[in-house]
């Protein structure tokens, strides 16, 4: 037989192999046995009961784990196991971090996994929360209202396939049922108070799918609105436009933009703030603690500023995921706009008096998309619905040009009144009839127990400032008006509301005939030298007795002055022009009657009086 040499030095090799993979072996079993296999079976259900396990790992005294993100960990100590139920709020990934210390507190181990969660029964779904127009649902649906408020939360915060869970005893929210709820509640607005200016052809092919049993989905949904808007009409190019056809002797946006976009703003009636010890700005900034900073207030997190509008207007204090967002930005801006104009020592009234003035005095209107608008019939809501003038950019994202719509004005109220904890609200209607009528929005806003409206739009007064510019529209220039600063309803043009605060406005405030205040602070007449100033005018003495004393000079007036004639006025003095604004004609001549030289004015009529801007 033939002898077979082995070759010690091959056999060494292959011994050796063998041993590190005998050793590479026991080291998968002890991990596998003792530290285990970080994964989603580490979070059991039972019940509706989420736990969440650790393997314990040899000698190990302390463990902590965090849960999505938490900087505070659910696990610190010796326990190996939590209940995480009442962190698993929405569908989603949730990161795992699991470290274990010796007694030294050295880190004997360390891992990091994500955890898949799926809401399944209807607890999970009764877990899953959001916030709403002042109060809290759950993705589990018991009512219609219910399915309203998620669909609108939906739009609001852009999202798409959302899940919720319908409870049994709904047999009247049947699948058809369901599919109808939502397509009436988005085709055809059902009455919503979401912000965006138009919901028509924004979204489409939206359905509704039931995965089984009770649960079901919202998806499909498209959106061609942006999170954010800080396009301006000027910035915006010409080919945004170029599909729209221009009817005959009227001009595109971008031609009669570079005029009517530029109106010379008319200072003449500016008015000083009503405000004493005004915050100093340190480092070029200012700040305040303000009501809505209250810690007891919800927080509700906010990533454009649509959500914030319905956040702070509800009653919420905003917070922002996602740091120097545009939300956050404008929100800053309007905070130090309030540190600059109000002071903590003022009254309620006289902070929304200088809110009301700053956003007459600072914002231009934006007629050139308001000209576009109302001119060109065949427009569309993907040419405009993302310019900056119908959103709160418009005034507080470039604070160095703050142009906007009536949308965004109502909002800039609404926003920094309750940022100074005074409850105020967007209100969206209609003004005037048939032909002639227009969407618009303005505020309602509560001080002392009673609700009053604010329309700053319609404060800022516009008149022509010189015939027309090239392309046929009126060179309009703007000058601060009160006639409606908390003013009653009944006080206004014919108006339609499509969505308002259920409140009714029944009084006015009565600005002109108390515009001023006393050293404490009360609402009060000018003082001339005994003789009491008012703006609200019922006679010739009172006409005249005001345009000498402001015509003598008044600090904060800039040599102007608006007041008010009642129509009473007419009745003892001069000729009532009509249901129209007062003629030059008559304005002449009784402001010629006082015998006070006056340099202009401007005649303006409201449903509750005629009003005149007079300069010296």
């Amino acid at each position: 037989m033939q002898n077979i040499k082995i070759n010690k030095n091959i056999f060494g090799r292959i011994t050796s192999a063998v041993m590190l993979l005998l050793l590479l072996s026991a080291v998968v079993v002890f991990f596998s046995s003792c530290l285990g296999t970080p994964a989603n079976n580490h979070i059991t259900n039972d019940s509706s009961v989420y736990t969440l396990s650790i393997p314990p790992v040899q000698d190990a005294v302390h463990y902590k784990v965090y849960f999505d993100n938490d900087p505070t960990p659910v696990i610190d100590g010796a326990s190996t196991e939590v209940d995480i139920t009442n962190y698993l709020t929405a569908d989603g990934s949730y990161p795992v971090t699991y470290v274990a210390y010796d007694e030294n507190g050295d880190v004997l181990f360390s891992t990091s996994y994500t955890y898949n969660y799926k809401a399944q029964s209807a607890a999970d779904f009764m877990r899953w929360s959001y916030f709403m127009y002042g109060n809290n649902y759950t993705h589990y649906i018991t009512s219609y209202n219910d399915l309203q408020m998620l669909v609108w939360h939906t739009l609001l915060y852009q999202q798409n396939n959302v899940r919720f869970y319908v409870d049994s005893s709904l047999s009247s929210l049947s699948y058809s049922k369901i599919t109808d709820t939502v397509n009436n509640l988005i085709y055809n607005k059902d009455n919503s108070p979401v912000c965006y200016p138009e919901y028509d052809g924004l979204l489409y092919n939206v359905s509704v799918s039931f995965e089984g049993g009770n649960v079901a989905r919202l998806t499909n949904f498209k959106y061609y609105l942006t999170q954010d808007h800080t396009v301006s009409t000027a910035a915006a190019t010409a080919n945004d436009l170029k599909k729209v056809a221009v009817p005959k002797n009227k001009v595109s946006l971008v031609q009669f933009r570079q005029n009517s976009f530029d109106p010379t703003k008319d200072t003449t009636f500016n008015v000083a703030y009503e405000t004493t010890d005004k915050d100093t700005a340190v480092n070029g900034v200012y700040d305040r603690n303000f009501p809505i900073d209250d810690s007891g207030l919800q927080e509700v997190p906010v990533y454009n500023t649509e959500q914030l509008c319905m956040v702070v207007q509800y009653g919420a204090k905003p917070i922002f995921p996602v740091a120097g967002s545009v939300a956050e930005t404008v929100y800053d801006n309007a905070r130090e706009v309030l540190a600059q104009i109000n002071s903590d020592n003022l009254s309620d009234y006289q902070k929304v008096l200088n809110i009301y003035r700053y956003l007459c005095e600072n914002v231009t209107y934006d007629h050139v998309i308001f000209n576009y608008m109302d001119y060109i019939s065949n427009y569309s809501v993907y040419s405009f619905g993302n310019l900056s003038a119908f959103y709160l950019e418009g005034i507080f994202y470039n604070m160095n040009s703050q142009v906007a719509v009536c949308d965004s004005i109502a909002k800039a109220f609404a926003l920094m009144c309750n940022i100074e904890g005074i409850p105020a609200s967007k209100i969206n209607g209609v003004v005037g009839s048939g032909q002639n009528s227009g969407q618009h929005a303005w505020d309602k806003v509560k001080i002392n127990g009673n609700w009053y409206v604010a329309d700053c739009t319609w404060g800022m007064a516009t008149y022509n400032d010189g015939g027309e510019d090239a392309y046929g529209y009126d060179i309009l220039a703007e000058y601060l008006s009160h006639s409606y600063f908390l003013v009653a309803a009944s006080g206004l043009h014919s108006r339609t509301v499509t969505y308002q605060v259920s409140t009714a406005a029944t009084v006015d405030y009565n600005y002109y005939k108390y515009p001023t205040f006393d050293s404490n602070g009360a609402p009060a007449q000018f003082d001339d030298n005994g003789t009491h100033i008012s703006l609200l005018i019922s006679n010739a003495t009172e006409l005249k007795n005001v345009m000498q004393y402001f015509a003598a000079g008044v600090a904060g007036y800039n040599n102007g002055v608006e007041i008010k004639l009642t129509p009473s006025f007419f009745t003892s003095n001069y000729k009532n022009p009509g249901d129209a604004a007062l003629n030059n004609a008559e304005t002449n001549k009784l402001l010629t009657a006082t015998g006070v030289a006056f340099s202009s004015y401007l005649p303006d009529f409201s449903a509750d009086g005629y009003y005149i801007a007079i300069t010296f």
